[in-house]
């Protein structure tokens, strides 16, 4: 259960941090509200794990992740999905693609879908 909730951390931080933040007034408002924060968290993390999609909702806004790959291991031996996901906020959805990893400590990371190469 804690690394769970490492990965939960791991996953707003960098879902924040790699530019999920799309226009003040949107998702910025939306990482005030905790529990859309959280169910954001959760959603991302139950679809990278079971490979089906997750929905979430909360009083300000609601969303859901969707799987658009099955599941890889990488370069580095990490299992990865990549996943789709949207946030409607005021009548306003935003999506992006993003791959999550599952580090050997059993937490998640997620960031932008990379380049296909």
């Amino acid at each position: 259960m804690k690394a769970w909730l490492a990965g939960a951390l791991a996953l707003m931080i960098s879902g924040c941090a790699e530019g999920w933040v799309y226009e003040k007034g949107l998702a910025y408002d939306s990482y005030a509200d905790r529990a859309a924060m959280s169910g954001h968290a959760h959603a991302t993390i139950a679809a990278a794990e079971e490979g089906r999609a997750a929905d979430w909702r909360s009083a300000r806004g609601m969303g859901k992740v969707i799987p658009i790959a099955q599941a890889y291991t990488d370069g580095g031996g990490r299992t990865c999905r990549l996943l789709r996901q949207e946030i409607t906020w005021k009548s306003v959805t935003r999506s992006r693609e993003a791959e999550a990893c599952r580090l050997r400590d059993g937490t998640w990371i997620v960031t932008d879908r990379p380049a296909e190469g």
